[in-house]
């Protein structure tokens, strides 16, 4: 599998995730092997079966293998590994792509059925949002920090154009805060990653995708380092 976006690695069970096709893998890293991928158990998303209705064959209790239509990209790993945060449209949403979490299930490659990150445990249009991390618009490239804050990027309306990036604590009436403008830029601002020292942000400001940090440097597609300060 071509892996998509981004590529997570839990340290504790040494570990890939990521996500090709609309699905979302593992990978177990074994020294400089990586293994085979799998594809995620999720309830409810994959592998969902369902009895034939209205058949003459319905009696021999026959089902049928419902056909995967959930698209999912871009994990993040929390929890030591037994939570993945990922972004997909799906029912139950806020509108376009949200932030979604699945916990793992004991053991196994099995998961639980995802919870939509501002409706957790109801997943029903009917209820008021817990929180302002999801919106009608997008949400993607969830990027968490210390299991407690949630860095996301969305296109919602803000002052600067294009996708920008957010920072929010996962927790009940939290509302997503829009980062300073030398981190954010006109451009399309999406996949981030933060330090100790200075947070990376993948962003096409300078027409085409780049890695910028802070009043560091850019790193191009080539690798070459060049000297800069976010505009």
């Amino acid at each position: 599998k071509k892996a998509k976006g981004q590529t997570p690695y839990d340290t504790t069970s040494h570990t890939l995730y990521f996500a090709a096709d609309g699905k979302l893998y593992s990978a177990t890293v074994n020294g400089d092997k990586v293994n085979s991928p799998k594809a995620l158990i999720i309830d409810g998303v994959t592998n969902v079966r369902h009895d034939f209705e209205g058949s003459t064959i319905a009696a021999r209790n026959w089902r049928y293998k419902e056909r995967d239509t959930v698209m999912m990209y871009n994990p993040a790993i929390a929890n030591g590994g037994k939570r993945i945060y990922f972004s997909a449209e799906m029912e139950g949403g806020m509108g376009g792509k949200d932030i979604w979490f699945i916990d793992k299930i004991g053991k196994s490659n099995k998961w639980s059925k995802p919870q939509n990150i501002s409706r957790p445990g109801a997943n029903d249009t009917s209820n008021e949002p817990s929180n302002g991390i999801n919106s009608a618009s997008n949400e993607d490239y969830p990027f968490l920090v210390n299991d407690s804050t949630l860095y996301f990027s969305s296109d919602r309306t803000a002052p600067l154009a294009g996708w920008n990036i957010y920072s929010a604590p996962i927790e009940n009436g939290a509302q997503a805060t829009l980062l300073s403008e030398g981190i954010n830029s006109n451009g399309d601002d999406k996949a981030v990653v933060k330090t100790n020292r200075s947070l990376y942000v993948l962003s096409n400001r300078d027409g085409m995708d780049k890695v910028f940090a802070p009043s560091l440097f850019i790193v191009s597609k080539s690798g070459e380092e060049l000297r800069k300060t976010l505009l």
